[in-house]
């Protein structure tokens, strides 16, 4: 192999770019997605580096654009997403000077600090590089009764009259910036996800929940990506929407309220390895949710 060049993306090299992605990663990307994804993020578009060789693009890592609220303000971040160095550049130090090109960026200070979720084949490579991480963010599924039917409304036609803006996290977690434009971005149906939303339908709250219906382990389950409003009427919404479904069990983060208890199973994936790139500041309070975390980010 002769000599690497290291530069960053350009629209010419889309692509290829795919074609790497698709020959690297086990699900692959298509172009709807990548677009989505990299051209149409409502944070601005993506970076990308790529590393080329005699016989054309070799490697690349793209990092979303994204807006996190940190003390109280808004920062401007870099989210770590597809990276993939095909079998003829592995073992060369590729996948570390593409990582280290996005460090720049943070050591230049354009941008505050690099998150992502790394899978347990890339992890250490990140940890290598002086990446932190924090305790891992574990999931439950619980079976959860309800009693009776509760009065919803459904659609994302709701966002305008419903929805303001979510409400952000306590002033030291780190949070993402959702507002209308982010939640319109982030469920489109460029993702091809049957993504679904609900509201009450009488409460004058500012309330919603995001959600998606999915097998798990022989169990269909309500997985709730977002929601907000008050705890009561948080739970009474999502027990709604588990008898508009006809669905017991409910998948939330660990640390959300408790609507039923525990289940005992074991899950293929039960936590999300969570790392970021600041030197200079320990970032351990970060409020996420299932919509934060899924894998089409």
């Amino acid at each position: 192999m002769n000599e690497i060049i290291y530069e960053a993306y350009n629209k010419e090299h889309k692509t290829e770019v795919i074609s790497v992605l698709n020959e690297c990663m086990e699900e692959g990307i298509d172009q709807t997605i990548f677009d989505w994804k990299h051209e149409d993020n409502v944070f601005g578009k993506s970076l990308g580096f790529i590393a080329r060789d005699d016989e054309g693009i070799v490697g690349c890592n793209f990092f979303m654009i994204y807006t996190l609220m940190i003390n109280g303000g808004p920062v401007k971040a870099l989210r770590s997403c597809e990276s993939a160095v095909m079998p003829r550049g592995r073992r060369k130090g590729i996948f570390s000077k593409l990582i280290s090109m996005a460090h720049e960026k943070v050591d230049n200070n354009e941008y505050s600090l690099i998150f992502g979720t790394p899978n347990e084949n890339s992890v250490n490579g990140f940890l290598k590089k002086g990446w932190k991480e924090i305790q891992p963010i574990n999931y439950n599924i619980k079976p959860v009764l309800f009693s009776k039917k509760i009065d919803l409304k459904f659609g994302f036609d709701n966002f305008d009259s419903s929805i303001n803006e979510s409400p952000q996290s306590g002033y030291d977690n780190v949070s993402v910036l959702k507002s209308q434009e982010y939640f319109k971005w982030r469920f489109s149906v460029k993702t091809k996800r049957d993504y679904k939303i609900a509201f009450l339908k009488n409460s004058t709250e500012n309330n919603h929940c995001i959600y998606k219906v999915k097998t798990i382990k022989g169990l269909r389950s309500l997985v709730v990506l977002e929601k907000s409003g008050r705890v009561e009427e948080r739970n009474t919404l999502i027990k709604g929407i588990l008898a508009h479904e006809k669905v017991f069990f409910v998948v939330d983060l660990e640390h959300s309220n408790k609507l039923g208890k525990t289940l005992s199973i074991s899950l293929k994936t039960n936590n999300y390895r969570f790392v970021y790139y600041q030197p200079k500041l320990a970032l351990d309070k970060w409020d996420l949710s299932l919509g934060d975390l899924e894998d089409i980010l």
